[in-house]
Order: C-alpha cells, then sequence, then structure tokens
C-alpha cells in the first residue's frame, strides 16, 4: 500500500487571544487530522475546528477542550471541506497552535 500525500498547514500559530484565525482554502484535500498543542496551559481554553458553508458561514465541525499542556489529536477522516479554520471560543490562559493535515489523495 502506498502512503498518503499529506500536506500540514497552521491554522493557528502561538495565539494567545480568543478568535477565529485565517481560514484555510482545503478543498483539494481529504482525509484530516487536527494537531492541537497547548503551552503554558493551567486552565486552558475551548478550541472549534470549523468548516465553510456557503459564504463566509462557518460550522463547527469539532469541538476540543485543552486543559494541559500538550499535544491532543482529532481527526475528521473522511470529511471533504471548502476551507477549515480553527477558532477559540473560550479561553483563561495558555498559548495554542493548530494544525491541520489534509491528504492529496484517496483511501
Amino acid at each position: 500500500m502506498a502512503l498518503l500525500n499529506v500536506k500540514e498547514h497552521r491554522l493557528l500559530d502561538g495565539v494567545s487571544t480568543t478568535g477565529a484565525g485565517d481560514p484555510l482554502k482545503a478543498d483539494k484535500q481529504k482525509g484530516w487530522n487536527f494537531l492541537f498543542l497547548g503551552v503554558s496551559v493551567t486552565s486552558g481554553a475551548t478550541i472549534a475546528i470549523q468548516a465553510e458553508v456557503g459564504t463566509n458561514n462557518w460550522v463547527t465541525i469539532h469541538e476540543e477542550t485543552i486543559t494541559a499542556d500538550g499535544y491532543t489529536i482529532a481527526q475528521s477522516e473522511h470529511g471533504h471541506y471548502r476551507a477549515l479554520r480553527a477558532n477559540i471560543t473560550a479561553r483563561t490562559d495558555g498559548t495554542y497552535y493548530v494544525f491541520a493535515q489534509g491528504s492529496t489523495t484517496g483511501y
């Protein structure tokens, strides 16, 4: 079996405030992994992965609550989206990074 061609993108890069990151055009990839990294976390934050529906309408497809330092992974194995973004919807402390890894080849 051949390895899938996986591309990684940053949805959030060292963010310590609430709000949405820049959208990622995602229509040429699927099989998404979302990696969340929290740094200096005591209480944490809630981060939503959102997909664009229509024009600039965002729907949450996954929500992750981060309560400690380190990585957390979520998957949307068969999702195929026009655009994705990460949105810190609640935050007490910490700095956050979110990466999206999508495959450009099918399963």
